[in-house]
Formats: structure tokens, sequence, C-alpha cells
């Protein structure tokens, strides 16, 4: 049985998942993605579930980048979106947003996490008077959400097919962003360890100093002066 079928309801209603990529990193943003299933066949949404999972969908953490873009290419997803797109098969709906290490800085990383993550469910959950459940990784309940029903869900990347396709996404548009971001700082090697705290990275800091992208209030960044 789909681990979601437990949140089903006995009326038509739309099932969204959200996850988010980049809490712990020193720099670079922190992005949400939401995806959302419309459940009117219950028997037909169980058949996208289980597809999602045929197709590889689960835990972003555990499989390699080629892996994840293979993934998600088969499912119809590419880097290139950012509203409310089709995924590939069934009714199911995609979308991303981000915070900035600024807004990362000013909120705090939980917030700034569950701030992206509603984004991007507001994205994707209608705007008309339907019935909604959201299914948040995590043990946290975001606050300020228009949808009523909101399970956290700990481990729901590994347990849900839909949180674990938002988590796909969510870590591929990351890597896509510190990939660009590269491009710019070419010094701090972001291609490599995506902003993460490694031997490299902070290495690249005492030398070089910090960024606009580097978030200042974390520990390994905060009191080292900015680039030159």
């Amino acid at each position: 049985m789909a681990f979601e079928k437990r949140f089903f309801l006995p009326e038509p209603f739309w099932l969204v998942a959200s996850d988010e990529a980049g809490r712990g990193p020193l720099a670079g943003p922190v992005v949400g993605a939401a995806v959302a299933l419309r459940v009117e066949d219950p028997a037909l949404a169980l058949k996208t579930l289980r597809r999602l999972r045929r197709q590889g969908v689960g835990d972003s953490k555990t499989l390699t980048g080629p892996r994840r873009r293979e993934i998600l290419a088969s499912v119809g997803w590419d880097l290139e979106r950012g509203a409310c797109e089709r995924v590939g098969f069934g009714d199911l709906w995609g979308a991303w947003a981000l915070c900035s290490s600024s807004e990362i800085d000013e909120l705090n990383i939980l917030q700034a996490s569950m701030k992206c993550m509603g984004e991007a469910a507001s994205i994707v959950a209608p705007e008309e008077n339907s019935a909604v459940v959201w299914l948040v990784d995590g043990n946290y309940r975001p606050r300020g959400s228009r949808i009523a029903q909101i399970h956290p869900v700990v481990e729901g990347d590994a347990k849900s097919a839909l949180i674990g396709l938002a988590s796909l996404i969510a870590k591929e548009h990351r890597d896509h962003l510190m990939r660009e971001l590269h491009t710019v700082h070419p010094e701090y090697g972001f291609d490599r360890h995506a902003g993460y705290g490694t031997a490299q990275h902070r290495a690249a800091i005492a030398l070089h100093g910090i960024t606009p992208a580097h978030r200042k209030t974390f520990q390994g960044v905060r009191g080292a002066t900015a680039g030159a």
C-alpha cells in the first residue's frame, strides 16, 4: 500500500507534498519544492504513486546527481521550470521556490526553509475552495498557511513518493543554482561542494573572504571578512 493512502479523503482533493534542500551549507539559498496530485479516482492516484516508486523516486540524499536527473527526466521534469508545471504523467504538478542567504540570515534557517516550502506549496495548491492535504517533510508544521490539513512526516522523503519527488526537485534545483554561482566565484568550488562546509570551502573562505552568497550568521562564516 502506498504511504499516502492513509491521508486520502472520501471526496476529491489535492494531495500536496513539500521538501527542502540546503539547510546545512555555509553559502547559497535554501530551496523548497512542492508537488500536487489531484485525487479524484483513488485507484488511479495510487497507480501514479506506485509508478513514481518504480521510476526510482525516493530520498534525494541516497541518490547520485546523475541518477536524480535521470529520474526527474523520466517523470517529465526539467531544471528550467519554476512556476506551476505539469509533471510527465498523471494529474501531477510541481514548483520550487527559494530563500536567499540574506533571507536566511534575517529569518533563521528553519523559518526560511518553512517559508520557501510554503511558497512552493502555494503555487501548486489550487486557489479555488477545494480540499487540500499537505504533507511536509520533517517534524515542523509551517505557520501562516491557508492550507488547513498539514501533516509533518519525519523522514518523509523515504516514506512518501510525493515527498521524495519534491526532495529530488529541490535538491537538483539547488545544485543547479550552485553550479551557476560557481561561474561567478570559481575560487570557492561551489560546483563540487554546493556550499557545504568542506575543508576546501573553509580554506577558500580563509584565503578569499566571503561573498554575498555566504550565510553570515552561520558558524564558519560569522566574523569572516568580505572578499576583495
